[in-house]
């Protein structure tokens, strides 16, 4: 689902940033800071988008659990009032016809 792509994306994401932090935790040990920070922010960047699609997909699938929790009251509300329809509306409206006339003599 679009939802599961989203999140296993953000975990990529995530892992991704992790592994440039420490790429660049590597680098400024070896005194390339300006590489390192360059490396950092870009990692920063990265985590920050997967920190944004996992908030996107715990939202979703809040609203989908929402909705699913309301799908069994709402099918019940409305067999009910099929029901309630069906046994007072039907009978109230059954129309009048006229006597079939005689055939002729």
């Amino acid at each position: 689902s679009r939802s599961q792509r989203a999140a296993d994306t953000s975990n990529k994401l995530g892992a991704e940033a992790m592994a440039m932090g420490n790429r660049a935790t590597a680098l400024q040990a070896k005194g390339e800071t300006l590489m390192a920070q360059q490396l950092l922010l870009q990692a920063h960047q990265k985590m920050q988008k997967s920190m944004d699609m996992q908030h996107w997909v715990t939202k979703f699938y809040d609203q989908a659990n929402q909705w699913n929790a309301m799908i069994g009251p709402y099918q019940q509300q409305m067999q009910m009032a099929l029901n309630t329809a069906a046994a007072t509306f039907v009978e109230k409206t059954k129309p009048k016809l006229p006597e079939i006339p005689a055939p002729a003599a």
